[in-house]
């Protein structure tokens, strides 16, 4: 007869129970089966062994099993890890190729997914984007645009002055509406500092209503409000005044006048359909042309 525990018992045993509590409860059953050995009871010994054992699986004494799970998956990812080795090892050159063609295709996919990013992201930047609309205008003849609608290609994105206030007068949908010039050409001095700029547009103080760029200082309700006021980017400012405060300052525009700084935005962001380096009040322009805000046909 076996005067030792059923390999068995104690093997299903070892399995289940807690790492933490396994050596001792085992001390402890080795224990019992002896002091049965020593009455003689062989029989009874292994049967009381194996009885223990079933009464010692619950639940505060069973291994976790996240833990061996884990330990599983620890061991397979070392087990494919080695198998993998040793195939670079083998098959070098054609090792290297693939390593080098999955490198430059995950490079490829990476650059691609960037780049759609950065074209989907732009004019995001405005929190009206939503219900923001660039009106577009054909010029047609009554002869030529009778019975038929412009094509797409007979449209252009500026359009005559007279159209802003049109629209907000006849239509009740149209909640705000601004107006902007392509950009101008300027001589710009202050002091010392002397450059010839070709990033600036005439817009009315719409514009900052419209358009969310970041206001850091000036009011940007009435910041161009006025004739001869000027609202500059972040960084035009530090061109000309560099540490200075520019607000409330004067900038002299091919040679003889003079604007008043009064507003900065931080710079428009990269990802615009449109950008500049600074605004010029609209009033400015009507001094100038004061024509082209009645005429329909410019």
């Amino acid at each position: 007869m076996n005067k030792a525990p059923s390999n068995l018992w104690l093997s299903f045993f070892r399995w289940y129970c807690h790492p933490d509590y396994a050596e001792d409860i085992e001390g402890d059953l080795f224990e019992r089966f002896e002091r049965q050995i020593e009455l003689g009871n062989v029989s009874s010994a292994q049967w009381g062994f194996a009885r223990d054992v079933v009464r010692l699986f619950r639940p505060g004494l069973i291994r976790p099993l996240t833990q061996n799970r884990q330990q599983i998956r620890i061991d397979m990812f070392k087990n494919y890890y080695k198998v993998a080795w040793r195939h670079i090892l083998k098959e070098k050159f054609y090792s290297a190729t693939n390593i080098a063609g999955l490198g430059v295709g995950m490079a490829c996919c990476m650059f691609i997914w960037l780049y759609v990013q950065y074209e989907l992201s732009y004019d995001r930047y405005n929190e009206n984007l939503d219900s923001t609309y660039r009106v577009l205008q054909s010029f047609k003849s009554l002869e030529e645009g009778e019975g038929s609608d412009p094509a797409a290609e007979d449209y252009q994105v500026w359009g005559c002055a007279p159209l802003g206030p049109a629209m907000a007068e006849e239509f009740p949908e149209v909640d705000l509406v601004t107006q902007f010039t392509s950009p101008s050409d300027w001589l710009v001095r202050y002091e010392d500092n002397v450059f010839s700029e070709s990033e600036i547009l005439f817009a009315d103080s719409n514009i900052l209503k419209v358009f969310s760029w970041q206001m850091l200082s000036g009011n940007r309700e009435t910041a161009l409000d006025r004739p001869y006021t000027i609202v500059l980017t972040e960084s035009f400012a530090k061109k000309y005044f560099g540490t200075e405060a520019a607000l409330g300052k004067s900038l002299t525009m091919d040679q003889n006048l003079d604007f008043e700084v009064t507003g900065i935005i931080a710079d428009v962001p990269v990802n615009s359909h449109f950008s500049f380096e600074a605004l010029v009040s609209m009033g400015t322009f009507k001094q100038f042309r004061p024509g082209i805000f009645e005429s329909w046909g410019y």
